[in-house]
């Protein structure tokens, strides 16, 4: 994982600016077709030290399906705990076995995090996207970053935010336990043992895939 130490005169600190944070998973090519589909997709949750204080929502819950459907959570308006402010969170997972796809994706509009000591975090118009197939897997982030007064322009996975007495991770990417699938996470912030605050994720993954025969 990259870091980055939070210091004014950083390149990628862009100070006054809405500068949106982009990346993607490479993709891996094949001709196969999966058994099943599973994904989820949740709004935020918090953990404050080692307790469960904002179970994750709004979520659509761990969806495993061989058949075509879509899975949406709704929209919820705002979700508050003590550390965490977020509004118009909406997830959904799609799956479409003609296409051999499923997608999970979770928007949301605006989240602050308040932490004692730490600059105000804000994350505002956030997507985070998790698609995968037998033949590929992909994971993308869109969001507006502010810390303080810096914009945080990122543009790989698995950034990592130095703040005092922990970090922020952006744009988190990792595979799955189970298929072939991506988790992504679009922001996890961590104040080392006393909190873990998750903002906007996807999963999706595609199982049991085999080689499909050729087409005569």
């Amino acid at each position: 994982m990259r870091m980055i130490k939070l210091v004014p005169a950083l390149a990628l600190l862009v100070a006054g600016a809405a500068v949106p944070a982009t990346a993607q998973a490479a993709e891996t090519g094949a001709t196969a077709q999966a058994d099943y589909y599973s994904g989820q997709a949740y709004g935020a949750a918090v953990d404050l030290l080692g307790a469960v204080v904002l179970p994750a929502q709004p979520d659509t819950g761990k969806v495993s399906t061989s058949e075509a459907m879509t899975a949406d959570a709704g929209c919820t308006a705002s979700v508050e705990s003590s550390l965490l402010d977020a509004g118009v969170l909406c997830p959904s997972v799609t799956v479409d076995p003609a296409a051999g796809t499923v997608v999970s994706e979770t928007t949301i509009e605006e989240a602050s995090v308040n932490l004692l000591g730490v600059p105000a975090i804000v994350v505002e118009d956030l997507t985070a996207t998790a698609a995968a197939s037998c033949d590929s897997v992909s994971g993308d982030v869109d969001l507006t970053l502010r810390i303080g007064n810096e914009t945080i322009l990122v543009d790989d996975p698995n950034v990592g935010i130095q703040i005092p007495g922990g970090e922020i991770v952006l744009n988190k990417q990792v595979p799955t336990d189970m298929g072939t699938g991506i988790a992504v996470t679009a922001v996890v912030v961590k104040l080392n043992g006393l909190a873990d605050i998750t903002i906007g994720h996807a999963e999706a993954s595609a199982h049991g895939c085999m080689t499909a025969p050729p087409v005569s």
